[in-house]
Formats: structure tokens, sequence, C-alpha cells
């Protein structure tokens, strides 16, 4: 089963580079629950497939060019984890910023029921009971992600999220943490 799921989450993927929203929200089971990152402020829950694509909807709206690149995905259950390197411009800081974030999707017969969104690959892996390897001598609190301020409206601001240049303008303050 892990295979097809892996396969699943790849044509999703595929569908969405495409451009194809439609063949994407067939993915979809008709109660999926989409869950953003809570790093993200204002960070909300979706449902359904009109939720699945308002979630998608909503976050490429921030942005000018954005793009996701596909960096890794294996198979864990009925869950594949998914790691994803997000490109994007401010819409309206003109910032360019780039992050990494993990989803996590969970399956049942080839539809996506659950996908929770990550700025760490640490806290998708506990989501689906895996401790994750520490490297020797690191301060794990020091390392998380903090959250946004629920007052920062601009998701550039996201843990996760860093400036791609060295350029960081109208007062956002983004995160460096990776």
């Amino acid at each position: 089963m892990s295979r097809r799921n892996r396969e699943a989450v790849q044509a999703a993927f595929d569908a969405y580079y495409r451009g194809d929203m439609r063949r994407v929200a067939e993915f979809a089971d008709p109660d999926l629950v989409v869950t953003q990152t809570a790093e993200m402020p204002d960070a909300e829950t979706f449902h359904g497939r009109r939720g699945f694509i308002e979630a998608i909807d909503t976050w490429k709206e921030a942005w000018d060019d954005f793009r996701v690149e596909r960096l890794s995905t294996r198979d864990i259950g009925d869950h594949v984890l998914t790691t994803v390197r997000q490109r994007a411009r401010g819409k309206r800081s003109g910032v360019e910023v780039e992050g990494l974030f993990t989803f996590v999707f969970t399956l049942k017969a080839g539809r996506l029921v659950r996908w929770r969104m990550f700025a760490d690959e640490e806290n998708a892996l506990e989501a689906v009971g895996l401790q994750p390897l520490q490297p020797a001598g690191r301060n794990d609190a020091l390392s998380r992600p903090r959250p946004c301020p629920r007052r920062t409206r601009s998701p550039a601001t996201c843990a996760g999220f860093r400036p791609s240049t060295s350029q960081a303008s109208d007062g956002l303050r983004l995160s460096t943490s990776r």
C-alpha cells in the first residue's frame, strides 16, 4: 500500500505542476482535512475537496512568482512525508523568500484524507510517531523555528522562510532558522 500512496502523492504533485487543479482535487477524499503549519500567521484548517483547493489558492495568492520543488518523498505506513522547497516573492513587499517545508499526507484507499504542513521535518516525523535523529551537540530548543506572532499578516514572516537575497524590506522580520 505504501508504494501506491507514494505514487498517488507523486501524481497529485505532477497535476499541480501542470496546473490541472481539477485532477489534483480528484486525489482528495471528500472528507479531507488540511491543516496549515502552526508557525504560519492565522493558520487555518480546511475541509473537503473545495477546502483542499482553497488551502492551495489562499497560500499562492500571497505571492508573486510562487514555485514548489519536491525534494524528497518517503512513505511510512498510511503516511507519505514530502519535503519541498518553496520559493516566492511577496506580493506586497517584493521580498524574495525560500523555505523548506515538510508535508504529511495521510491516505486511505489511494485518496488523501489528511494533509498536515510543518515548518520542519522533525515535527512532521513526530506527527507520524517517529523520533527524529538529533545530530551530536544539537540544542533542540534553539534549533526549532518559533511561531510567528498572530499580528503578522505576511506569510513571508513564517518560521522556515528566509530571504533568498540579502534584502528584507517593508519591515518584514523573516526567520533565518534554516
